[in-house]
């Protein structure tokens, strides 16, 4: 089965240095949720919507909140200008193939099999508010956006590898490139991460 995995181009460089991509914290809307730990996979090839940073710059409220909340993963990048960018969570979009066989070895799990409608519909919800600030209003907005479907709901989509998942599982590398997705077989992608690191 194809699954996807986006990250930023740092982190593509160190699956590529380690040859896996490797067990981290899965996302959650509470810290007792979010301790579990996997390869975050989903079955959407679209960035939107899964909570991910995207590299938007942050306002003031979302600046402080991240200074107080985020992890290292959240992590702010200066503009030059006394402002911030947020890390893109979307820069690389990695194409995994996990036979069906594997699933077992791999742990592989469906998100909506392991939480209940209410904690889904909160993950739906904050998962378009990846920066973590948001108004009473703007939720508001969103669950009535996500009930009459002009907002899709991602967390059907979403998986998570219990074990971490080899470079060989993967098939295709999408960079992102003024705003579009640039796509490279692994093979040629593999390759050419590994020349820059080798400089």
């Amino acid at each position: 089965m194809i699954f996807y995995h986006f990250t930023t181009a740092v982190g593509a460089r160190e699956i590529v240095r380690t040859s896996e991509i490797q067990l981290g914290r899965l996302p959650a809307f509470e810290k007792e949720l979010s301790a579990r730990s996997g390869v975050s996979l989903t079955t959407s090839d679209q960035p939107d919507g899964h909570g991910l940073p995207d590299g938007r710059k942050v306002s003031d409220q979302e600046f402080q909140y991240l200074l107080k909340n985020a992890p290292a993963n959240f992590a702010l990048d200066p503009d030059g200008n006394g402002g911030y960018f947020c890390v893109d969570h979307t820069e690389v979009r990695l194409e995994i193939d996990i036979p069906d066989a594997l699933w077992g070895e791999y742990r592989v799990k469906r998100v909506i099999d392991s939480y209940d409608p209410i904690q889904l519909l909160a993950m739906d919800v904050t998962a378009h508010f990846p920066l973590g600030v948001y108004s009473d209003e703007e939720m508001l907005e969103t669950i009535e956006s996500l009930h009459t479907g002009r907002l899709v709901a991602k967390s059907p989509t979403w998986w998570w590898s219990e074990k971490a998942i080899p470079i060989s599982m993967i098939k295709t590398a999408a960079i992102k490139f003024q705003g579009q997705y640039q796509v490279l077989l692994a093979e040629e992608f593999i390759a050419e991460v590994r020349a820059s690191l080798a400089d």
